[in-house]
């Protein structure tokens, strides 16, 4: 099976690249357009409409995931034409290609928790998104416009993806080695996806052909403090001697709860816990 990974310099995309790259039932191709990560990748503007048509007609791959766009919420919030440009038509213009050609490719596209307003939290696949940020707005574009598609497809919506190699977590994981205070939110609500659970649920609905609107996340609702008192847990070498649990008093910019249920095929091979241990304890 050839798999297609747009935009496999993400962390998201790089992991799933690693991940397919050292199992022999798959073929990866992976792009990239600034950060070459991997000597095989093939360079690919999604911005360009070319581009992506000239991928698709050299790969061929039976199954895409396309994890390319800008989660920088702060450029997203300067513009929606921004976010639109980089998140929405690029999924839009390979959409058109494949419908054109009749492709029989399975399309995977990532999609985020803010795509819902963040106030009651436990959102259901079957909740009617309510974004409230021009990146959330952008994305739910993208799912309609696979809504209205004839392709083959999966929308997969997860939320804050941990693990070695993302922003937060490589944070997080180097501050916890300080003897420095950290302060984390108490009244901010996600369901933290570590990445190795993220990677298992992909291959399953790549494997079994799911097709749908899948809830990937952690199975837990927590605060950023609770999470990050978890990871303290971990490992002692960890020496803040504590992790300060502080309030956000504005909504302007953070959503109150944004924490997803699970959908009904999502595997669950070990605990939140057990996932977090492996990464932390990873050399």
């Amino acid at each position: 099976m050839k798999i297609l990974i747009i935009g496999a310099s993400s962390f998201i995309g790089f992991r799933l690249f690693k991940f397919f790259k050292e199992n022999i039932l798959y073929e990866v191709v992976g792009t990239y357009f600034q950060n070459k990560k991997d000597d095989s990748f093939l360079k690919c503007d999604v911005t360009n409409k070319e581009d992506i048509k000239n991928i698709l007609e050299v790969v061929q791959p039976d199954v895409i995931l396309w994890v390319a766009g800008s989660k920088n919420l702060k450029e997203c919030e300067a513009s929606l034409e921004f976010a639109k440009q980089i998140n929405t038509v690029p999924l839009q213009n390979c959409i058109s290609y494949l419908e054109k050609i009749q492709s029989k490719s399975h399309l995977i596209f990532f999609s985020t928790d803010y795509i819902f307003d963040g106030w009651k939290g436990n959102f259901k696949d079957i909740d009617i998104p309510n974004p409230q940020t021009n990146y959330g707005l952008s994305n739910y574009l993208s799912e309609q416009i696979i809504h209205s598609s004839d392709i083959k497809n999966s929308i997969i919506r997860t939320s804050a993806v941990m693990g070695r190699g993302g922003t937060f977590f490589d944070w997080l994981l180097l501050a916890l080695e300080t003897e420095k205070t950290i302060e984390m939110f108490d009244d901010i609500y996600f369901s933290p996806t570590p990445i190795k659970f993220l990677i298992e649920n992909i291959v399953n609905i790549i494997d079994q052909s799911l097709y749908g609107v899948f809830n990937i996340c952690g199975s837990e609702r927590l605060t950023r403090y609770e999470f990050a008192s978890i990871v303290k847990t971990i490992s002692t070498k960890f020496k803040a001697n504590l992790v300060q649990s502080v309030g956000v008093n504005t909504m302007q910019v953070f959503q109150k709860d944004l924490s997803m249920v699970q959908s009904k095929i999502v595997l669950n091979n070990q605990t939140l816990f057990e996932y977090l241990k492996e990464e932390v304890l990873h050399d």
